[in-house]
């Protein structure tokens, strides 16, 4: 990136004016610069801001999903989402994250209907058996659709067209087996799936990886769930796991965010630190974020 001197967290951009603060990384946009405008309700408030932590086993998660600067100084609502769970026998987390299609009139009721929905038909199956992992994700995905269609019946003058969403959809054994944790991760669309090594930089799952797990840029629900794509892994103790949207994606992967997101995620850190980080301040990245993270620790089961 140009102009990607990244520099330590500082005050600036509006709303933000005390600890924590955002890093800069490059120059800053005007819209990061803008006061927030309140968004008018359509019948369901959206926060601008969600942030969500837990521990369940070994793995410590946190979540995170933020307006970006374009709608926030604009007064348009956040089109990101994401959903989490975990199985009634408290073995697995389930996380889902979605991208809704900026040209989709509704794409933040999609976003939001289709990770709950993922989330809740993957966490009831994983409380029924752990077998055949990838086949339970996929049928979560696709099931989304049957949610969706419903949503779109019951709104006046909606279209399915209008719900349209990318999904990227993680569950992860926080029960360490051989000092590591089962996981399976796919969806549909262009949100990635990023990998934390120990001692490394942010970095897409792997090349080969992340052309299987998610699709070309247009691939969307509900039209392509039958396309899901899948994999499984897993992750080892100090690696960290994580589903984002591309607001976040795209610039974090490049070399020098890369290494800074790698030396301050290298264990968890406090929720409202993390939700600080995503909200990274840099000239033309203006949309919405969402980051779903696991970290693999050497704490006590």
């Amino acid at each position: 990136m140009n102009d990607s001197t990244i520099t330590e967290r500082r005050s600036g951009s509006w709303g933000f004016d005390s600890e924590p603060l955002p890093p800069y990384l490059g120059r800053p946009s005007r819209a990061a610069l803008a006061p927030w405008v309140v968004p008018p309700i359509d019948g369901t408030y959206v926060p601008d801001t969600v942030i969500d932590a837990t521990r369940t086993g070994r793995i410590e998660l946190r979540a995170v999903s933020a307006r970006g600067g374009a709608h926030r100084c604009e007064g348009s609502v956040r089109q990101d989402a994401f959903a989490l769970s975990r199985s009634r026998n408290g073995r697995w987390l389930v996380a889902a994250v979605c991208d809704g299609v900026g040209s989709a009139r509704l794409s933040d009721i999609g976003a939001r209907v289709a990770a709950n929905r993922a989330v809740w038909e993957l966490t009831e199956s994983l409380s029924k058996t752990d077998k055949d992992l990838r086949q339970q994700l996929s049928n979560a995905v696709q099931r989304t659709t049957t949610a969706l269609r419903a949503e779109a019946m019951n709104r006046r003058n909606c279209e399915l067209a209008d719900l349209a969403t990318t999904i990227t959809v993680l569950a992860i054994d926080s029960t360490a087996e051989a000092g590591s944790h089962r996981y399976v991760v796919g969806g549909v669309g262009d949100s990635p799936v990023l990998k934390l090594g120990v001692g490394g930089a942010l970095r897409p799952l792997a090349p080969k990886v992340a052309a299987e797990v998610h699709s070309s840029a247009t691939a969307a629900l509900p039209w392509q769930a039958d396309s899901c794509s899948h994999y499984a892994g897993e992750l080892a103790v100090g690696e960290v796991l994580l589903i984002a949207t591309d607001g976040f994606a795209t610039l974090a992967t490049q070399d020098e965010p890369a290494r800074y997101f790698g030396e301050h995620w290298r264990a968890p850190v406090a929720p409202a630190t993390f939700a600080a980080d995503v909200e990274f301040v840099a000239k033309s990245y203006d949309d919405d974020r969402t980051v779903v993270a696991v970290w693999a620790t050497a704490g006590q089961s």
